[in-house]
């Protein structure tokens, strides 16, 4: 999951969002797997989700 996590990271400081297929081809996981890892990163406080269903994007959580 870190290093997920990393390529992440990297990926969001070029992009404002990242959609679920995208994360898909970035860490190379099944789309079940890589929305439960997208929801786990918003359940973590890293991500937030904006959108419905199969319009969702997931942004990073901004800084307080």
């Amino acid at each position: 999951e870190e290093e997920r996590r990393s390529l992440l990271e990297k990926y969001l400081d070029e992009n404002s969002y990242i959609i679920r297929t995208e994360y898909t081809r970035l860490t190379g996981l099944l789309k079940n797997n890589a929305m439960k890892d997208l929801k786990g990163f918003v359940n973590q406080g890293i991500l937030v989700s904006s959108g419905h269903r199969n319009q969702m994007i997931f942004l990073r959580t901004p800084k307080k």
